[in-house]
């Protein structure tokens, strides 16, 4: 079976094949481990599931230590403050995630790990799946599943026009994350300044060393929407210039951006499918169901969703059609649910308010509510 992607769904589904008794070659683009992206939370079914592979001491051993979370004012001086963080278990880096995750299919005899590999060509047969790489290696496979997460090029080779239509739901949100220095203050709190225009700075706890920090803007641009498919130094310099003259925590997250090496960009969109397989290939994750960030359920998804379909081939070995078939049925409903955004998806937009006033009803509620005591 060849796997497409080796962020989290991949490996996990990799891992749960092998451990079934069949081969998987995991294939990545990228030319190492994957080590960007933002702080996510590790609960529900995913932190089963992740027990089960007896790895969760390790998550639990590389948890941010994020203990609260507070609003800032425009000079980046915080103005009230709740205990619990942005997440409500273990809180992990999405590189330090992949990190256990690839080890632990590096361990699993029945796997091949390859980088810096693409596929450029699929062909299904009633047998087979013909691939063709990058390099012009040609191989043949029982089946294929694409985690190569929201932008998907499996889903893009394999799908049918009809079955890709109107797949991914784009929101007007953009992110950039990043790595930058650790410096005093940056933890156990993490900090959120709103700007004007929709903007957020939000910095966060990660390690000794470093601290991890997000640039976003929800508006609707053109301009942004492009940066998605540029290459990175142009990203960066788009995300700086729509944070020119934001004070606070502005100059050092920009600084901080310009200057990373662990940088990533992205629009927070939704990936919406009537279905998840094409005879032969499946998709899973972001590929499939990419619920955005806003709704904190992409790493259950992900993790959810490589657990059941490795378990619907093991089911069906012979006939991976009908184990795919098997595995959108068995979690389709409540991944439609972890999809919906709260507020009838308005719930973004009141994080991010484009005006002053906006900003001070924001930063006024979360006072009463920090007073308060609800938020435990």
């Amino acid at each position: 079976i060849l796997i497409i992607g080796g962020g989290i769904a991949g490996p996990v589904a990799a891992y749960w094949l092998a451990k079934a008794g069949h081969r998987a070659t995991v294939i990545e683009r990228a030319s190492s481990l994957l080590k960007s992206g933002q702080g996510i939370d590790i609960e529900g079914p995913a932190r089963e599931i992740i027990d089960r592979m007896g790895l969760l001491e390790q998550m639990k051993a590389r948890a941010t230590g994020e203990g609260g979370f507070a609003f800032t004012d425009d000079d980046g001086k915080p103005v009230a403050a709740i205990a619990g963080g942005l997440t409500q278990e273990i809180e992990i880096m999405r590189g330090d995630l992949c990190e256990v995750l690839c080890r632990a299919v590096d361990a699993c005899d029945l796997v091949e790990f390859r980088y810096g590999t693409k596929v450029v060509e699929l062909t299904q047969t009633p047998t087979h799946v013909a691939v063709t790489f990058d390099n012009g290696e040609h191989a043949t496979f029982d089946a294929v599943i694409g985690a190569d997460g929201l932008r998907s090029k499996t889903r893009d080779l394999a799908f049918d026009e009809k079955t890709k239509a109107n797949a991914f739901r784009a929101r007007d949100h953009y992110c950039a994350y990043f790595s930058l220095p650790r410096e005093d203050g940056d933890s156990p709190n993490s900090r959120w300044q709103n700007a004007t225009g929709g903007r957020i700075i939000l910095i966060r706890p990660h390690n000794q060393d470093v601290s991890s920090a997000y640039l976003s803007v929800m508006e609707k641009s053109d301009k942004l929407a492009a940066m998605c498919r540029a290459d990175k130094a142009s990203q960066k310099k788009a995300i700086a210039e729509e944070f020119e003259g934001v004070g606070g925590l502005g100059p050092r997250a920009v600084k901080g951006m310009l200057e990373s090496d662990n940088f990533y960009y992205d629009s927070l969109s939704q990936i919406k499918l009537e279905k998840w397989s094409q005879d032969r290939v499946a998709l899973i994750g972001d590929a499939a169901y990419a619920p955005s960030a806003v709704t904190g359920q992409g790493v259950i998804l992900s993790v959810l969703g490589a657990y059941v379909i490795a378990g619907e081939l093991s089911e069906n070995p012979q006939d991976p059609v009908a184990a795919f078939e098997a595995y959108e049925a068995r979690i389709r409903t409540f991944v439609d649910t972890q999809q919906t955004i709260s507020l009838n998806g308005n719930s973004p937009r009141l994080a991010n308010p484009r005006s002053e006033w906006g900003i001070w009803a924001l930063r006024t509620s979360f006072k009463m509510v920090a007073w308060s005591g609800i938020w435990k």
